[in-house]
């Protein structure tokens, strides 16, 4: 990964092109699918069902500093290049690393994914038969870290109906797009855990229509994270334009005191552009709620009548 300065107080993360060489590589080998399929189950946890201390996968191993950002990094990886039945995949750690766009790739690079690999082993997200000679095979267990064996989550949604066990395999997809424009290489663990907590929470709803909000005691009872994480992920995606901020009165009745939360909106066309993450720098300030109205009435006008950008 590099970073570019921007000017003194910021940077510009960007790929390497190695990193979207291996990520185009990769994709020549799916075939038409342009999705990963991730079960919400791997990213929060069921409310009704979950125990006391119950942390979701996705947060265990996000935990640790820059190896948790390699764990969830990997996982993921994972998930979207081995879908094919028997979910199976050997390619050596070097090819990980390259993709991850891991400083030092031939050394401490490949040192840091064997050992994210391990600790993905130990978590139940995989199984990882070593061959002499070989690189290792990891064959994919279900994500939502009972240890089970990998199903689609859409066939197992379907054989799960009327059981009161389909939550586990409720999913959303993820575009390949997040490999292939190198926005996995350069967005931190906390950015990552904030995108896919975003999905989650968006579910099937329009994206482009569609603002999001949940409580910090949400992401701490659900999905396991803390506020330092949640704060850090959204402000690295709203400074790369991956999502954007509203305002929005809490209450309803005008005589109500009018409290104002931040809302968010996923900009998935943002994905299909090459990856540039800026860091060291605030991103701007949220739309305020006569921002907003101002904004829905102008997407309301036609072309000819649109105000004239300067």
């Amino acid at each position: 990964m590099t970073e570019l300065s921007a000017a003194k107080t910021a940077t510009f993360r960007i790929a390497s092109d190695a990193a979207l060489e291996v990520a185009q590589a990769i994709k020549s080998r799916m075939g038409k699918r342009d999705h990963a399929p991730v079960r919400v189950a791997f990213i929060g946890s069921n409310d009704s069902v979950r125990t006391e201390g119950d942390v979701p996968p996705m947060a265990k191993i996000l935990r640790g500093g820059r190896g948790g950002e390699v764990r969830l990094k990997l996982e993921l990886s994972f998930l979207w290049f081995a879908v094919n039945p028997p979910h199976d995949l050997a390619y050596p750690a070097r090819v990980w690393a390259l993709l991850l766009d891991l400083d030092d790739t031939e050394g401490r690079g490949t040192r840091r994914v064997r050992q994210a690999i391990a600790a993905l082993a130990d978590a139940k997200l995989i199984e990882v038969l070593g061959r002499s000679g070989q690189p290792n095979r990891i064959t994919l267990l279900d994500e939502g870290g009972n240890g089970v064996a990998y199903r689609l989550p859409g066939d197992a949604y379907n054989k799960a109906r009327g059981t009161g066990e389909e939550w586990r395999h409720r999913y959303i997809q993820i575009p390949d797009t997040l490999w292939t424009n190198g926005w996995i290489a350069t967005l931190s663990g906390a950015a990552l855990a904030m995108l896919l907590v975003l999905f989650s929470e968006l579910g099937q709803k329009d994206a482009a229509k569609t603002d999001i909000w949940f409580s910090p005691s949400r992401a701490q009872k659900i999905y396991g994270l803390s506020e330092d994480t949640r704060s850090k992920g959204l402000r690295e995606l709203r400074a790369a334009e991956l999502i954007t901020a509203r305002k929005r009165a809490v209450s309803r009745d005008v005589l109500d005191f009018r409290r104002l939360r931040n809302t968010y909106r996923l900009e998935l066309d943002k994905l299909n552009e090459q990856a540039i993450v800026l860091v060291g720098t605030n991103p701007p300030r949220p739309l305020t709620p006569r921002q907003v109205e101002s904004e829905k009435f102008l997407s309301m006008l036609p072309d000819s009548l649109q105000p004239k950008r300067t």
